[in-house]
């Protein structure tokens, strides 16, 4: 079958509901197949709204193979989650306003893999010449969702990024 057309790996797609009438939840597609949202977190919060969920036949969405759980971030503003061949920081913001927010020692930050793991960072001290002086913001409920990994260390952090935070 061919790739998905849409966003760089995937898009979100649901099914048009055949003739039964019912279109399908809204997943998320990829080359492995098609995976549901986290529960309890909305299409919008990962990025997905009317403009960019494709409806495909109710057939075609059925022959898709189900696959594990999108592990979307929900973003400020709400975008697509793309996250950067080389990973981010992310901090958990209740409150999600526009853009970065500044590291503080009352929020939790984490390292997101190229893979969407979340990596726990221990103090603000602990990534500051790493480069998380400006993680991107995430909900604390789409952080509850994503898979956590190993706590980060530096040696994570490609050394392209760690140059950049010394500058």
């Amino acid at each position: 079958s061919d790739a998905p057309q849409g966003q760089p790996g995937g898009r979100f797609v649901k099914g048009d509901g055949g003739a039964a009438g019912a279109p399908s939840a809204v997943f998320w597609q990829d080359a492995l197949g098609r995976h549901p949202l986290p529960t309890g977190v909305r299409c919008s919060e990962c990025g997905c709204d009317g403009e960019n969920v494709q409806i495909i036949p109710q057939a075609e969405f059925d022959a898709l193979p189900a696959g594990d759980v999108f592990h979307c971030i929900a973003m400020a503003p709400p975008a697509p989650t793309m996250i950067p061949s080389d990973g981010r920081f992310v901090i958990v913001d209740e409150e999600l306003g526009e853009g970065t927010a500044s590291v503080t020692k009352t929020k939790e930050i984490y390292w997101q893999d190229n893979t969407s793991v979340l990596h726990p960072v221990g103090k603000q001290s602990d990534c500051i010449s790493c480069g998380c002086d400006f993680p991107t913001r995430v909900a604390g409920k789409a952080v509850a969702a994503a898979t956590m990994g190993k706590n980060f260390s530096c040696a994570m952090v490609p050394e392209e990024m760690k140059a950049g935070a010394l500058l």
